[in-house]
């Protein structure tokens, strides 16, 4: 008898003893996989991250020069299945910049956790330089 047949033998004698007689061999468990490591939020710094539903809205405008108009709990304008209701001052093209740029350094947070940032840290990665005037016109776009 082959050496092949004396091993299945031995298996089905041994299977028999335990009272699994015609039950299939166990497959070996497999080692449990590691779960996937938590990812921050993350692109290049050179890349700006927005939600599509803001971007695909009238969110941020085209807003002429001067008093801006106030909205109370309008709905804006957005692609189908997003609904946006908003209230406050219109917003234009500059405070999405202010906005982009806010989303960007919270990218190196954990989610959830507090974000603090200096206003010379935010002129810088506009291009702006730190001047009165531009921290005021930031303090202005960042409380609309």
């Amino acid at each position: 008898m082959s050496t092949a047949m004396l091993a299945l033998q031995r298996a089905t004698h041994n299977r028999e003893e335990s009272g699994l007689a015609g039950a299939p061999a166990a497959p070996a468990p497999k080692p449990a996989a590691a779960p996937p490591p938590q990812r921050r939020l993350a692109w290049s710094d050179s890349l700006r991250g927005v939600p599509n539903a803001a971007l695909r809205s009238a969110l941020f405008g085209v807003v002429k020069k001067g008093m801006r108009q106030y909205l109370e709990r309008q709905e804006i304008h957005a692609q189908e299945g997003v609904r946006i209701v908003y209230t406050g001052a219109r917003l234009d093209q500059a405070d999405l910049d202010v906005w982009e740029t806010v989303l960007h350094i919270a990218r190196e947070q954990e989610l959830g956790d507090e974000c603090k940032v200096t206003a010379y840290r935010l002129l810088k990665k506009l291009g702006k330089m730190d001047t009165g005037a531009n921290r005021a016109t930031l303090n202005c776009r960042l409380s609309r």
